[in-house]
């Protein structure tokens, strides 16, 4: 069964953002909206990163990063 998010106390400005945002791309707020919450909903919050993050190698690099920009800039 399908559930509801009511939208309630949206300030003009946004809601007038969001209007236009919905024309430009050809469909309806509601439409709109709920592409905007299935993709939200499919990117992992901060937790989850964190999570992600703990189970990486650390990585020591050859050449520190700073030092990488500073040639690049150089080679400029």
């Amino acid at each position: 069964m399908p559930g509801m998010i009511p939208n309630r106390d949206v300030a003009e400005r946004l809601y007038r953002q969001l209007q236009s945002r919905a024309a430009l791309a050809g469909l309806s707020r509601f439409g709109y909206l709920l592409n905007e919450l299935r993709w939200l909903a499919g990117q992992p919050n901060v937790a989850e990163l964190r999570a992600r993050l703990a189970l990486r190698s650390p990585v020591d690099p050859a050449v520190r990063p700073a030092e990488a920009v500073r040639a690049e800039r150089d080679r400029l």
